[in-house]
């Protein structure tokens, strides 16, 4: 090698020129991805305020609220607002789609909370059993809201679920729905899907049959280290940046006609 070394390189400032100048020297593929990695690992993680500084003084620093949200948020004031249309004597169904063993406590009182899963684990209510792939066991226009969190990636055919869902909510009823847009691979058994906010309204919109309320990404974990542990055959290699840094959801909130 040339006797130039990495650190020269990064003190100096990192640019084009000055890494051609540094790789011109060397001889074998080798050397020059061993160099390239060095310096990488010399710079260590990247500034935020460097990477975005380009940004600093935009005229606009927060996200468009047009297209970026907060999905419980959101769900909690579209369930406050359905609660208000209540009469007194109604016990109105939630049904939690993929709903493991209810994560959503806290937001489903005054409903007859049930959960849908292939393992649920529903302590005090109702539950089924169920392959979510396949058609649901459940009377048609019987639910009045359907809630389902980080679930539609997992299933091998989201498109018919979709169609369930329009199936078995009651007219006006309301479909609350969180999935992924960028996120590793995360496998609950299997992991098959990613969508844009266009692609989850036109599924719901065209097969669902549901009038969108919201659609939107959220970005309340994006910089959040999201491998996998490393003893996992789905972890991600440790690069310069340490980790996932792209935890893009994108969520769907919309009522039956």
């Amino acid at each position: 090698m040339s006797g130039k070394s990495p650190d020269n390189m990064v003190n100096k400032g990192l640019t084009g020129h000055l890494i051609l100048d540094f790789l011109r020297p060397l001889s074998s593929k080798h050397d020059i991805h061993r160099a390239l990695f060095e310096a990488l690992i010399e710079l260590g993680p990247p500034a935020v305020d460097i990477l975005d500084s380009k940004f600093l003084f935009a005229e606009n620093q927060t996200a468009d609220s047009r297209f970026y949200g907060n999905f419980w948020r959101d769900a909690r004031l579209e369930i406050d607002q359905f609660r208000s249309s209540w009469s007194r004597d109604s016990k109105p169904v939630m049904l939690d789609l993929g709903g493991g063993n209810g994560e959503i406590q806290g937001f489903r009182e005054g409903f007859t909370y049930i959960i849908i899963d292939v393992a649920p684990r529903n302590e005090t209510g109702p539950e089924i059993v169920h392959d979510l792939n396949a058609p649901m066991p459940i009377d048609d226009s019987s639910i009045d809201v359907v809630f389902s969190n980080q679930v539609l990636e997992h299933l091998h055919t989201p498109w018919r679920t979709v169609s369930e869902i329009g199936r078995i909510l009651k007219p006006n009823g309301l479909c609350l729905l969180s999935t992924v847009f960028s996120y590793r691979v995360h496998g609950y058994p299997n992991d098959y899907f990613r969508f844009t906010h266009a692609g989850l309204e036109s599924l719901f919109v065209s097969l669902g049959g549901l009038e969108k309320k919201i659609c939107k990404y959220e970005l309340t974990h994006r910089r959040e280290d999201r491998r996998e542990p490393l003893n996992s055959e789905m972890a991600t290699h440790i690069d310069w940046l340490g980790g996932f840094r792209e935890n893009w959801f994108v969520y769907f909130i919309g009522r039956k006609p």
